[in-house]
């Protein structure tokens, strides 16, 4: 197969998007399919073990600018109708996150492949693309929204029209693809294959992460890793060990991250808790692999009560080092963690629900243990990305194989 991947941002960021992207057209050229990535320009270089073409498209900054100050009419006293009157298509929105490329609105550039997969529904390329899609004729079109379902979701029935012409719509899991089910886009187009998550390049010594930052051996650590926004739930998790500390006053949590508020959001959580938290909140941004990768070694449990994931690689890296796992109900986690088995669910914004999930971890070793070794096959059996792109391959054989055939005659009575 010649497969395109439109990654829009893969050259201006390395989000999750892009690691998907990469990741799965370096699996299937590694599988003997031919791989394209199709990107806007940026300052970054693509990854230094691509094992795929990469096709950079000049952004028209001037187009991205005028969209911007355009919507920015909504700020304006009485500006709020008129921008809602010019943009009640939905769209501008989308076109002003950019970037703006007029090449991907060519038929085209895509006469080459046999598929073409759109990677990431938030950006100005799922307006730009959806004119060329029709013109596209027996070629299987895939959009990959990357949806998290419980954010943004006046932003849900514009893409579902922007993707209405794609032959294929990837969820990433069985929750997101029930969620768009439900909602009309088509059940018979949809598809989940999930993500994959990789053993670690750099090995991670145990005991190293707690040794350089003061932490005793004994002591019971519990790692978040992520993005410190309030529907990743960091909030909720700072006030929940308020709580764990009535019980494991030697407890320690380590947030491991990008900050994306005021460095003063985390500090004013952290001063209203009633216990001292000095010394027992280790709070780093930006940290490397390594870091990270000896902060999950050492940790006892992992919590991420998010509803900001389209998937959650973070429990994949976990249950890769043998830890039990803690998510959230109501979102992809539903999907993923199994609860009371790989780990525990528990609700959105609830500190009294988080706090309990840990300490019920923290008192039992032996569900710790037991947790973190069945994380640890559920990763090893079905979710690396070669059984991930096994599996797309398998789906994209599929799809363009119905494609090709003749419609089913009915019989004539």
């Amino acid at each position: 197969m010649r497969i395109a991947y439109l990654c829009p941002y893969y050259l201006t960021s390395r989000g999750g998007a892009e690691i998907a992207a990469h990741r799965l057209a370096g699996e299937l050229a590694r599988l003997g399919h031919e791989l394209t990535m199709v990107c806007a320009e940026g300052a970054l270089k693509p990854f230094p073990d691509a094992a795929y073409k990469v096709i950079s498209l000049r952004r028209n900054w001037m187009r991205e600018r005028i969209v911007r100050r355009m919507l920015a009419l909504e700020n304006v006293r009485g500006g709020y109708r008129l921008a809602q009157w010019l943009f009640r298509s939905g769209y501008h929105r989308l076109l002003a996150r950019g970037p703006c490329c007029p090449q991907v609105e060519d038929p085209r550039l895509y006469d080459d492949f046999d598929v073409v997969v759109l990677i990431h529904g938030g950006s100005a390329w799922s307006v730009q693309i959806a004119r060329a899609i029709e013109k596209l004729p027996g070629m299987l079109t895939v959009a990959m929204p990357l949806l998290h379902v419980r954010e943004s979701s006046a932003a849900h029935p514009v893409l579902r029209r922007l993707f209405s012409g794609y032959r294929l719509i990837i969820a990433l899991s069985d929750f997101e693809l029930a969620w768009m089910d439900q909602r009309g886009w088509g059940r018979e187009r949809l598809a989940s294959v999930g993500v994959g998550s990789d053993e670690q390049a750099i090995p991670a010594t145990r005991g190293e992460f707690r040794k350089r930052h003061g932490i005793p051996g004994e002591a019971p650590l519990i790692a978040f890793v992520g993005r410190k926004i309030y529907n990743k739930g960091v909030q909720h998790l700072i006030e929940a060990m308020d709580r764990v500390w009535d019980r494991e006053p030697e407890a320690r949590l380590a947030l491991l991250g990008f900050s994306h508020n005021p460095p003063e959001w985390i500090r004013e959580i952290i001063a209203s808790l009633r216990h001292p938290a000095e010394g027992r909140i280790l709070n780093m941004d930006d940290v490397g692999e390594r870091e990270r990768e000896e902060a999950l070694e050492d940790c006892d449990v992992f919590c991420m009560p998010s509803i900001s994931e389209s998937f959650g690689i973070a429990y994949l890296d976990a249950w890769r080092h043998r830890k039990p796992v803690i998510g959230c109900i109501g979102c992809c986690a539903e999907s993923i963690i199994a609860n009371g088995q790989t780990g525990m669910l528990v609700e959105f914004g609830q500190a009294g629900e988080i706090a309990t999930a840990i300490e019920a971890l923290l008192a039992d070793k032996t569900l710790r243990t037991t947790m973190g070794e069945a994380g640890y096959l559920e990763w090893k059996q079905k979710w690396t990305w070669d059984r991930i792109a096994q599996r797309t391959e398998k789906l994209f054989f599929e799809r363009l194989a119905a494609l090709s055939s003749p419609p089913a005659r009915g019989k004539c009575g």
